[in-house]
Protein backbone atom coordinates (compact mmCIF):
# COMPACT_ATOMS: atom_id res chain seq x y z
CA UNK A 1 0.00 0.00 0.00
CA UNK A 2 1.85 3.31 -1.34
CA UNK A 3 1.03 6.86 -1.41
CA UNK A 4 1.60 10.30 -1.08
CA UNK A 5 -1.27 13.09 0.32
CA UNK A 6 1.08 15.98 -1.38
CA UNK A 7 -0.41 14.28 -4.75
CA UNK A 8 -3.74 15.67 -4.41
CA UNK A 9 -2.28 19.42 -4.57
CA UNK A 10 -0.24 19.41 -7.53
CA UNK A 11 -1.68 20.70 -11.08
CA UNK A 12 -3.06 18.47 -13.62
CA UNK A 13 -0.02 18.72 -15.51
CA UNK A 14 2.20 17.82 -12.42
CA UNK A 15 0.03 14.61 -11.44
CA UNK A 16 -0.67 13.73 -15.20
CA UNK A 17 3.26 13.61 -15.17
CA UNK A 18 3.08 11.45 -11.62
CA UNK A 19 0.68 9.12 -12.91
CA UNK A 20 2.55 8.49 -16.64
CA UNK A 21 5.39 7.42 -14.37
CA UNK A 22 4.03 5.25 -11.94
CA UNK A 23 2.15 3.52 -14.66
CA UNK A 24 5.50 2.75 -16.74
CA UNK A 25 6.77 1.35 -13.57
CA UNK A 26 3.52 -0.84 -13.36
CA UNK A 27 3.59 -1.85 -17.00
CA UNK A 28 7.41 -2.82 -16.18
CA UNK A 29 5.98 -4.84 -13.14
CA UNK A 30 6.66 -2.85 -10.12
CA UNK A 31 4.76 -4.10 -7.20
CA UNK A 32 4.19 -0.87 -6.27
CA UNK A 33 4.93 3.37 -7.24
CA UNK A 34 4.70 6.68 -5.22
CA UNK A 35 6.26 9.65 -5.21
CA UNK A 36 8.41 10.66 -2.79
CA UNK A 37 8.04 13.53 -0.11
CA UNK A 38 6.94 16.31 -1.76
CA UNK A 39 8.47 15.21 -5.09
CA UNK A 40 10.38 15.18 -7.14
CA UNK A 41 11.35 11.60 -6.77
CA UNK A 42 8.71 8.35 -8.12
CA UNK A 43 10.25 5.25 -7.04
CA UNK A 44 9.11 1.90 -7.90
CA UNK A 45 9.98 -1.25 -5.57
CA UNK A 46 10.52 -4.57 -7.69
CA UNK A 47 11.17 -8.05 -6.14
CA UNK A 48 12.97 -8.79 -9.70
CA UNK A 49 16.00 -7.30 -10.64
CA UNK A 50 15.67 -7.74 -14.11
CA UNK A 51 12.07 -5.92 -13.92
CA UNK A 52 13.93 -3.28 -12.52
CA UNK A 53 16.33 -3.22 -15.10
CA UNK A 54 13.87 -2.97 -17.70
CA UNK A 55 12.25 0.06 -15.94
CA UNK A 56 15.48 1.72 -15.93
CA UNK A 57 15.84 1.11 -19.87
CA UNK A 58 12.38 2.29 -20.64
CA UNK A 59 12.24 5.65 -17.88
CA UNK A 60 15.43 6.79 -19.05
CA UNK A 61 14.12 7.24 -22.70
CA UNK A 62 11.68 9.68 -21.21
CA UNK A 63 13.78 11.02 -17.72
CA UNK A 64 17.63 11.45 -18.17
CA UNK A 65 17.91 11.53 -14.41
CA UNK A 66 16.99 7.92 -13.63
CA UNK A 67 18.25 5.62 -11.46
CA UNK A 68 18.56 2.12 -10.35
CA UNK A 69 19.12 1.35 -6.83
CA UNK A 70 19.26 -1.55 -4.72
CA UNK A 71 18.85 -1.72 -1.02
CA UNK A 72 22.95 -2.05 1.18
CA UNK A 73 21.54 -4.87 2.78
CA UNK A 74 18.57 -6.88 3.29
CA UNK A 75 17.17 -7.22 6.54
CA UNK A 76 15.90 -10.67 7.37
CA UNK A 77 14.09 -9.80 10.56
CA UNK A 78 12.36 -6.70 10.73
CA UNK A 79 12.87 -5.27 14.37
Amino acid sequence: CLGNVFERVLTEEEGAEIRCIRAALARCGALGAAMSGSGPTVSGLFNDPVKADRAAEVLRQMYRQTYLAAPVKILEKME
